[in-house]
């Protein structure tokens, strides 16, 4: 089930894909539900994929992945590793980036970094 901190990647996602993608190309992205209930409940390993594609062609992954789990209970804090990959495409540049993302269990940002390498041409 997806959570509200997916917002929050996704859209960390998408800031570094914009800059490597053109306006071309069908670039597709999950939407994420909002969290309901008592709030995030991740486990240590759980993981998500996302593909990117063009005219039906995978053009790149973002995959995120639960690292760490600190606390429990309402206490609990969570870091999120992402990788994302895009291929050399008529839309994007090549774009190596991973990210860390740390979020409460309410999916409120603790903290974010990330590094990316966005191709030329």
């Amino acid at each position: 089930m997806f959570k509200r901190f997916l917002v929050f990647a996704l859209l960390a996602a998408i800031l570094i894909v914009l800059p490597a993608c053109g306006d071309d190309g069908d670039k597709s992205t999950p939407t994420p539900s909002p969290t309901q209930g008592a709030g995030l409940d991740f486990t240590l390993g759980q993981r998500w994929v996302y593909t990117f594609t063009e005219s039906g062609t995978t053009v790149g992954t973002n995959e995120v992945e639960v690292t760490a789990v600190e606390g429990s209970g309402e206490s609990a804090v969570y870091t999120l590793a992402s990788k994302l990959h895009l291929k050399q495409s008529t839309a994007c540049k090549p774009t190596e980036s991973t990210s860390t993302l740390k979020v409460d269990r309410k999916a409120a940002p603790v903290s974010y970094l990330a590094d990316a390498s966005i191709g030329s041409g």
